[in-house]
């Protein structure tokens, strides 16, 4: 799958000292060069950050890290060049109610493998609960999904935190190039399905040089879209279909296919 930051959620495993100092030389090895710089850089971002750095090296190898109720999160960086490697990012989102934020709105919280900060946003109380970040190749951008349910919100800002787009949706967004990307919309008009989430879903593109985005399979009376990933030139939808919109009423009715779409020049 091409252009599609993976995000996941790394189970955290709690790693007591004398367990730290039985690991592999070249572990402790990094742990000590990273204990540098954390002594030199300070607490860079809002909060006890230092804190939270320390975590990260300490349990599960500098992977994951659990603080007041916080998790942290991978999210691999797509390359901005073809034959270059992608790149590691870790975020978590803070805790309004945590000590560490110090009152603060939540926020989200990005650095480097290297721990060094590279973007931070504030959210509120309607956008809180990021779960997925979704990164451009080349990180200059980057789409925050954001809710709790099924359906959730985009936001695409840039590494300022200027925001450009948001849609309701579901699902992945994926890159196609440094600048669009596609993703499933959702609109609330309800079908009558017998589900959590009774709606119309839409393939869209992103597109800065028009409109926002334009559909690349709009839904109708009669088929639903959903993204399921990007393969070399094509773009993979899955369309979910009736016979007749009463149909829609009863799930073994509902049929599924998969159809592929010639990803849309830019521009």
């Amino acid at each position: 799958m091409q252009g599609n930051c993976l995000i996941r959620r790394v189970n955290s495993r709690q790693v007591n000292t004398m367990q730290v100092l039985t690991l592999a030389p070249a572990l402790i090895l990094t742990f000590v060069i990273f204990a540098v710089f954390l002594a030199v850089s300070g607490a860079a971002m809002a909060g006890d950050f230092s804190e939270y750095r320390l975590r990260a090296l300490k349990e599960d190898q500098g992977s994951t890290c659990m603080l007041e109720g916080v998790q942290l999160h991978v999210a691999v960086v797509p390359p901005q060049e073809e034959g270059w490697a992608s790149e590691i990012y870790f975020w978590f989102e803070t805790d309004p109610d945590s000590p560490c934020s110090h009152g603060e709105n939540p926020g989200v919280q990005v650095f480097t493998a290297a721990l060094e900060p590279v973007f931070s946003a504030y959210l509120t109380e309607e956008t809180r609960y990021c779960r997925n970040l979704y990164f451009n190749p080349g990180a200059s951008q980057v789409v925050l999904e954001v809710g709790t349910g099924i359906v959730g919100t985009y936001i695409l800002t840039d590494m300022a935190d200027v925001r450009s787009f948001e849609a309701t949706g579901i699902g992945p967004c994926i890159w196609l190039d440094p600048h669009r990307f596609v993703f499933t919309r959702f609109e609330n008009k309800a079908r009558g399905i017998p589900a959590e989430v009774d709606g119309r879903f839409s393939v869209e593109v992103y597109e800065p040089a028009g409109p926002g985005s334009f559909p690349l399979k709009k839904a109708t009376a009669l088929s639903n879209f959903i993204l399921q990933a990007v393969d070399g030139t094509e773009i993979v939808i899955e369309e979910q279909y009736v016979d007749a919109v009463e149909d829609w009423k009863d799930f073994g009715k509902v049929k599924s296919r998969e159809i592929r779409v010639p990803i849309p020049a830019a521009g």
